[in-house]
């Protein structure tokens, strides 16, 4: 059978990646995921860049980058997008260094959230002593992954920022809507940063031991 035609650039585009060239100060926007990507400085050497990655409507990524590093940023549209310097490019008639980057999908949209933001009236919100011990749960969760050599640092930064904005959440949403989302999030989260099936698995032990006083450990039933 032969193999199915490329549709459009879109579909060429998921499959190959997307390369951009990021000046200093200026933004360059991906058609990839309409990512924002801004270089505030460039330097040769050391080689790395000050790189702030974005969307109109959704959180800033600022990172310092060195040659090969990435980051993950999650998109509503075109799932998790994987952000790497390839390589810096000297110009000497301006003199001054471009950043090569390439934008590429590495794990579709799930569409987990579109269905969970629904707020249930009846849904009581947290007391503020309860986003406390959140936070803390959530804390602790973070440095138990961060100790796991089966994740990678670009895996931990992924996981740690979907953390944070599942905290984030508990202090919007009523407690059974949260709930509903972190399951969700759970789910996106360990196919979004591809981790490994173990690293997945403790994923959800570690998330559901912490928060078990409101899950009653439904976490660890998902995996």
């Amino acid at each position: 059978m032969a193999p199915r035609p490329i549709q459009n650039h879109k579909e060429l585009v998921l499959m190959t990646g997307e390369r951009l060239v990021a000046r200093p100060f200026k933004s360059v926007e991906s058609r990839l995921g309409r990512l924002v990507i801004t270089a505030r400085h460039i330097s040769l050497e050391p080689s790395e860049a000050d790189l702030v990655v974005g969307r109109p409507g959704l959180q800033n990524l600022e990172r310092t980058m060195l040659l090969g590093d990435a980051v993950l940023y999650d998109t509503p549209d075109d799932g998790i997008l994987e952000v790497r310097l390839l390589r810096l490019k000297y110009i000497t008639l301006i003199s001054s260094t471009n950043a090569i980057l390439m934008v590429s999908q590495v794990a579709p949209s799930l569409g987990v959230a579109g269905g969970l933001v629904n707020e249930d009236p009846n849904s009581s919100p947290f007391t503020a002593d309860e986003v406390r011990e959140i936070d803390r749960c959530l804390q602790s969760s973070k440095q138990a992954l961060k100790e796991r050599p089966d994740i990678t640092p670009k895996q931990f930064d992924y996981l740690s920022r979907k953390l944070d904005e599942v905290l984030a959440a508990s202090r919007r949403m009523g407690r059974k809507d949260w709930i509903m989302l972190v399951v969700g999030a759970m789910t996106s989260m360990a196919a979004g940063s591809a981790l490994s099936s173990s690293a997945a698995k403790a994923l959800f032990e570690i998330v559901g031991d912490a928060l078990s006083w409101l899950f009653q450990n439904p976490l660890r039933l998902l995996f």
